[in-house]
């Protein structure tokens, strides 16, 4: 588990990659719809490379993991709920940091690339450090943080610009670096706190190697469900109802 915890981390990582490439040199250069047939190309080529793709070992005879033990149901609670706030408070950061850089595909472009890095971060630490602590206290200690992070990410937020345009037209090198260092000083340590729950409920609620399977798929499974239902929640319901700032405080998980 620490092994995928890991590799999840990795797979941010490269993520963070295709978000700059994509904010900084594909749309600015070959505007948004050859920049969307080059996303869809490299989707198509992953398919294509991992198609061939099978595996040296033998089939093992078949050892399916006891079903009779349920899933822990406070692992599942945890990967649900922790999915469902991270993205309803991207959507929180987007709007902010909009108010900071104008609503703008380089600030959002840099937003991601935080939040990426941030969960890469999560990811990575939870794969050093895992095996040596204790899942739940662990994950309790981070939501805890989280409660505490939030808020003060908000008052960062507010202190550094009022909540109002910053004056940086001048240089663009400025811009996109002032929008990076912002998003990742003030919103990357409350992410990074965030991304250690869901390899931690993997960690949590798997058994053994033989049951290891399910259980990330399964919690990962909730975990993008939840995501999906944060960040539509955020935009149409308690974003236009509460505004930024009140809003970010209810997205504590």
């Amino acid at each position: 588990d620490c092994l995928l915890s890991r590799g999840l981390g990795d797979v941010y990582k490269r993520q963070v990659l295709g978000v700059v490439l994509a904010t900084f040199y594909l749309l600015p250069s070959f505007g948004i719809t050859i920049a969307t047939y080059v996303a869809a190309g490299l989707s198509l080529a992953c398919a294509l490379a991992v198609l061939p793709i099978q595996s040296n070992k033998e089939p093992r005879a078949q050892q399916v993991a006891p079903q009779s033990r349920s899933m822990p149901m406070e692992w599942q609670w945890a990967s649900g709920v922790s999915g469902f706030a991270t993205l309803a408070l991207q959507i929180a950061y987007a709007r902010l940091l909009s108010l900071l850089f104008r609503n703008s595909t380089y600030s959002f472009g840099v937003l991601i690339a935080s939040f990426l890095i941030a969960l890469a971060g999560g990811g990575y630490w939870v794969s050093r450090r895992g095996a040596r602590t204790k899942p739940h206290r662990a994950a309790a200690f981070a939501c805890l943080a989280c409660a505490v992070l939030i808020p003060l990410s908000v008052v960062a937020f507010v202190k550094i610009g009022g909540l109002q345009y910053l004056d940086l037209e001048h240089s663009f090198a400025m811009y996109a670096l002032t929008a990076s260092a912002i998003s990742l000083t003030v919103v990357g340590p409350a992410v990074v706190v965030a991304g250690v729950v869901l390899p931690l409920s993997w960690l949590g609620a798997s058994t053994g190697p033989d049951d290891r399977s399910r259980v990330v798929g399964r919690l990962t499974a909730i975990n993008t469900f939840s995501a999906t239902a944060g960040a539509l929640v955020a935009s149409f319901v308690m974003l236009p109802i509460l505004g930024p700032v009140s809003y970010t405080h209810l997205t504590l998980p």
